[in-house]
């Protein structure tokens, strides 16, 4: 049915000194970053009428690096550039059955991925051509996934170090702090699918915030590493979210960062005036859900490459109108991020723009 997937190689040392040797080293050999992207053919049909039609990639996704990978093991992924989402979850709503049947539909929309792996495995499992995770998920008699019903997490990826396309959920127990839904796309996938999931999860799951765009996967060993490579992404790429869920869950109900998705709470204290903006904005669209507000800033979501001179006009007015709903302080991810400030420098990004630059 399902057996362990192969240790992976060591990891290379990621000290500061050896990241910079290998960047030097590949440079010399033409750079040291992939571009190389390899996308599921179903990801790039047409998207949903509700979303006026295909959602076509943006006209400079080229001039983004897909995959970071170190000299010394060009097999293992540092991070990646992916489209993504994640959606906080309030705990009273969760249940096994949840969690299952929204990965039967990032399944179904996205076929099935061959690594898997659970709060109880203690390492990454490979199904086999007969084997349904979700059906997995189902059953009480299986080992990996009959865990308490107030702990769950289920991780599903084509790449266990830093997924191109992906699906992850984590419940983190009896606490109040909200757990979450992760759905991953490879870069250069129609945001039409994104879209998609994003309704199909506000519309399934007591969701009391999140966002979804242009984001960043990375390997767990090697966080302040990557940071440091998002930092320098961002900078230059205005448009690129972050989503740091273990960090950010506790701030869910009271919203965390904005995106070209964004859900907010019913219950935010400060949401009415920011809606009341929104529906102002020709370009921002609010889908009401049972537990949020859907707030999409323009048809598809932007780079804002500041380099190209591209501006995603549509993001940054709707970053601003819930610029209340950012916490006065926000929480700062490791590497260069934890610098003084620079974490909220970022939050205010689109609309803020020359302090983050």
């Amino acid at each position: 049915m399902f057996r362990p997937a192969a240790d992976p190689q060591g990891m290379p040392s990621v000290s500061p000194t050896s990241l910079a040797i290998a960047k030097a080293t590949l440079l010399d050999s033409g750079g040291w970053i992939s571009t190389q992207r390899v996308v599921s053919p179903s990801l790039l049909v047409a998207g949903s009428a509700a979303c006026g039609g295909a959602v076509a990639a943006e006209d400079h996704l080229e001039l983004v690096p897909e995959r970071w990978f170190f000299a010394s093991n060009p097999d293992r992924t540092l991070m990646r550039a992916v489209l993504g989402g994640t959606f906080y979850v309030d705990p009273a709503g969760w249940s096994h059955d949840l969690a299952a049947r929204l990965l039967d539909a990032f399944v179904s929309r996205v076929g099935e991925l061959p690594y898997f792996t659970t709060s109880r495995a203690s390492r990454w499992m490979v199904a086999d051509e007969h084997t349904r995770v979700a059906d997995l998920m189902r059953g009480a008699d299986f080992a990996l996934t009959a865990v308490t019903p107030d702990l769950l997490e289920l991780q599903v990826a084509d790449d266990p170090d830093a997924p191109a396309t992906g699906f992850r959920c984590l419940e983190p127990g009896r606490s109040d702090i909200p757990g979450f839904v992760q759905i991953t796309l490879p870069l250069d996938a129609d945001a039409a699918v994104l879209l998609d999931l994003a309704r199909v999860i506000v519309a399934e799951a007591p969701v009391v915030g999140g966002s979804a765009g242009y984001t960043f996967r990375w390997a767990p060993m090697v966080g302040g590493n990557a940071f440091d490579e998002m930092y320098r992404v961002t900078r230059r790429f205005l448009g690129f979210d972050l989503q740091v869920p273990e960090l950010w869950a506790p701030l869910a109900r009271r919203h965390a960062t904005t995106s070209w998705l964004t859900a907010v709470s019913h219950h935010h204290p400060d949401r009415v005036g920011c809606l009341e903006g929104l529906e102002r904005e020709a370009e921002v669209h609010l889908e009401p859900n049972r537990s949020c507000v859907l707030v999409r800033a323009g048809e598809r979501p932007g780079l804002g490459d500041v380099n190209s001179m591209q501006w995603p006009e549509a993001m940054a007015r709707a970053a601003a109108w819930m610029a209340p709903l950012l916490p006065k302080e926000f929480p700062a991810p490791p590497g260069l991020f934890s610098e003084e400030g620079a974490a909220d420098r970022w939050a205010r990004r689109l609309f803020e723009v020359d302090g983050w630059r």
